[in-house]
């Protein structure tokens, strides 16, 4: 019995002295706290129009704002201020946040970042925007450098506590809209004005902790919006399509006229006599057989074809984070309405090329740029001393201590390979993938098949 009562004793004391250790060793973790002030990065995915931006970089900024956990379950927001290509977040006194500043200890922290500079509710992050805001900062209107109203939210998550480096992929949180006009005449469309009523124009809101942008739910404002005026001539570009479509070699020439891009809030559209509706008015001066209002109210639901091919039927709507492209025919055949709606063709805000935000980090980015590289690392190679090679070659990635290079890919490319096309002299290099790929013929290479595309990228030795 005491033999058992001993045993006993062993037991629970083993037992207490795996508590402790675990509790020591959760100490441990919990101490394990990276020091310094978090360091801020930012990119756009798809476009952004650059605001004014010098090179598409913000360099000098403090229009964004940064929302962390301040206590589980509540979230306070401060300016983040961009300098030199690293946003800092700012406390009310005026220090730099770091993790000092978070004082409960979670097993997530996930952060916030916006280009709305108005204060929101710290608990809730929502902000309502003044009437100057809504009205005039944010409303609807044409995409171009001066715009004001495109809104940008990211999120970023870390694990642990043991590093101070964020790095946000922002998106776009309004909605995208153009219009396309298919004529059959060069001339009919080039002082015309394309108008579309009925849809709400101005923000209401906006979540910082969502991304969520929203209008006025109660009582929203409906109103027209001039999407091309005739202050300038619109000239048509000539497109070839079948006359008939069961005799598809049979062509005829239409002119597709596109509207500038038109940044709107998201919304659903309205139905019954409320639907939205397109004028497209011809002044007179066009001649008589042309001028007039054409005008047609927009289906409720649309043949949609999606950038990837797809056609499929959809409800309309502008939707967050979307190019919406209405296509539409101006008809004179009596037969048939004035306005003759195809498939509209959704994709994301279209991509031109990557934004960062923050100083561009080394590294590819487009198909130029791995040519380009090719070239340099060939003549660091040769030992040709024209420039300073090195220094070039380091744009694009770092060199390692045993002298290969590691190069940043930063973006999806096709590469394509013929006899003339000039190949990396040697295979001392790899990449940083960061889940892109690059497709040669019908192969596309990604992280797991990395060095068979270095060595599809690598120069073969001639045999005789």
């Amino acid at each position: 019995m005491r033999y058992n009562t001993y045993i006993l004793h062993y037991f629970i004391a083993a037992t207490l002295l795996l508590a402790v250790a675990a509790c020591t060793d959760g100490i441990g973790e919990q101490a394990a706290e990276a020091e310094g002030d978090f360091r801020i990065k930012a990119t756009v995915c798809n476009r952004i129009t650059t605001r004014g931006i010098p090179d598409g970089k913000i360099t000098q900024g403090n229009t964004y704002r940064f929302s962390y956990p301040q206590k589980t379950g509540i979230y306070a927001t401060v300016p983040c201020t961009f300098t030199d290509g690293t946003g800092l977040a700012t406390a009310d006194d005026g220090h730099f946040l770091t993790w000092a500043d978070i004082t409960d200890y979670q097993s997530k922290y996930t952060f916030y970042l916006d280009n709305i500079p108005s204060s929101g509710q710290a608990a809730t992050g929502g902000v309502i925007f003044t009437e100057k805001e809504s009205t005039i900062t944010y409303a609807a209107g044409i995409d171009n450098e001066e715009a004001t109203n495109d809104i940008l939210w990211g999120s970023h998550t870390l694990d642990s506590r043991e590093s101070v480096g964020l790095d946000f992929k922002l998106y776009h949180r309004m909605a995208r809209l153009s219009v396309c006009v298919f004529s059959d005449n060069e001339q009919e469309l080039k002082n015309a004005t394309v108008e579309l009523d009925q849809v709400v124009l101005h923000p209401q809101s906006f979540n910082r902790l969502t991304g969520e942008v929203s209008i006025d739910k109660d009582a929203p404002q409906y109103a027209p919006i001039m999407l091309r005026d005739n202050t300038e001539e619109w000239t048509g570009t000539a497109t070839q399509e079948p006359a008939d479509p069961d005799k598809p070699d049979e062509t005829i020439t239409r002119y597709k006229y596109e509207t500038p891009a038109f940044i709107l809030p998201p919304q659903s559209l309205r139905e019954g006599e409320d639907r939205p509706r397109i004028r497209i008015t011809i002044p007179e001066s066009a001649g008589e057989q042309y001028a007039g209002t054409y005008s047609a109210v927009l289906p409720t639901a649309m043949r949609v074809t999606t950038d990837d091919g797809i056609t499929s039927m959809q409800t309309l709507r502008f939707t967050t984070g979307q190019h919406l492209t209405l296509n539409v025919t101006l008809l004179h055949d009596n037969e048939k309405p004035p306005l003759e709606f195809r498939p509209a063709v959704v994709e994301p805000w279209k991509y031109i090329d990557r934004f960062v935000a923050s100083a561009d980090e080394e590294g590819i980015y487009k198909l130029a740029d791995l040519q380009k590289l090719i070239t340099l690392y060939n003549k660091l190679k040769s030992g040709n001393k024209e420039k300073d090679w090195k220094r070039e070659v380091d744009r694009y990635g770092k060199p390692e201590q045993n002298g290969t290079w590691t190069f940043n890919l930063f973006n999806n490319l096709t590469f394509t390979i013929e006899e003339s096309t000039e190949l990396f002299q040697d295979s001392e290099f790899t990449f940083n993938m960061f889940g892109h790929s690059v497709t040669i013929g019908d192969e596309t290479f990604e992280d797991k098949n990395k060095e068979e595309l270095i060595q599809k990228l690598t120069k073969q030795p001639t045999t005789n």
